[in-house]
């Protein structure tokens, strides 16, 4: 694959490797009488890269060669899917510490690269109740805002797009309530507003409900998906609530491949207005 940002020309070489599988088995109930099925499907990931840009840093060329997105992914899905646990790690932080060469991109620290995620990328835990054409969630632990588009590392790619910061809020301490009916859904979060400032770093558990994001979803048939979402952080910059506040607009529009069966993968294109900054309210939304 070949490149282009800002000018650099940066041809990129990988290998990807996958790996997946399902397991699943009956339970007994509290009672004893009926089993209460239970599934715990995993998966596993890498992808190997040399990025070749020139210029890079100091106006001269650089080639690098790394490991990526070394993630071990696993959930555990119980009483036909109404309750739901899955979690990610993420091995950059050993792989990538110092960063991934990649013109153009920015964030936590980094410059024409892209930082490692942290260890502890996603553990959720979900309860769903549906009747009828309704239904509702209820989601707690550590994860993604409900805005802007799912995380990139959900669908095969090579490079992490330049404006990965703008297209999601990753590796939050989140409470998020959806509710649906029929082709129509919203998700409203609350979250910490603070950046990761390392792999290892967790959510400051101080902040959590400081920032908040709203999501509105429609599939109006044949595959198709459009999404709007909202969002305000606290401080994102600055883990004590000193910095600037942002506010976050976006719109995405998908469509399945497999033209709406089964779950086959996503084509999506998303628009994410730059964020705009205010001085910091602690909390004056």
């Amino acid at each position: 694959m070949r490149g282009c940002l800002r000018g650099v020309r940066a041809p990129v070489l990988a290998g990807a490797a996958l790996l997946a599988g399902p397991a699943a088995a009956a339970g007994q109930g509290a009672g004893g009488g009926g089993g209460v099925e239970r599934s715990w499907p995993w998966g596993a990931q890498a992808v190997a890269v040399v990025t070749h840009a020139s210029p890079a840093f100091a106006g001269e060329a650089r080639t690098e060669a790394v490991l990526t997105q070394p993630a071990l992914t696993a959930a555990l899905r119980a009483w036909g899917g109404r309750l739901e646990l899955k979690g990610m790690a993420n091995l950059e932080g050993l792989t990538i510490a110092g960063g991934e060469l990649s013109p153009g991109v920015w964030g936590e620290g980094f410059v024409d690269k892209r930082h490692p995620h942290t260890l502890l990328h996603e553990v959720v835990g979900t309860l769903r109740l549906a009747r009828g054409r309704a239904a509702a969630s209820l989601t707690v632990g550590k994860g993604f805002a409900p805005y802007g588009t799912d995380d990139p590392m959900s669908r095969p790619f090579v490079k992490f797009p330049v404006n990965h910061h703008l297209a999601q809020i990753p590796e939050r301490a989140v409470v998020i309530g959806a509710v649906r009916y029929g082709p129509a859904a919203l998700e409203v979060g609350v979250f910490n507003g603070d950046e990761p400032e390392g792999p290892r770093d967790m959510p400051a558990v101080d902040r959590v409900g400081d920032s908040w994001a709203a999501r509105a979803t429609l599939w109006p048939g044949a595959g198709l998906e459009v999404s709007a979402s909202h969002a305000w952080l606290n401080s994102p910059e600055h883990v004590g609530g000193a910095g600037l506040d942002r506010r976050m607009w976006s719109a995405a529009a998908g469509v399945r491949l497999d033209g709406g069966a089964g779950h086959g993968r996503m084509g999506r294109y998303g628009v994410a207005r730059p964020p705009i900054a205010h001085a910091s309210g602690h909390g004056g939304h």
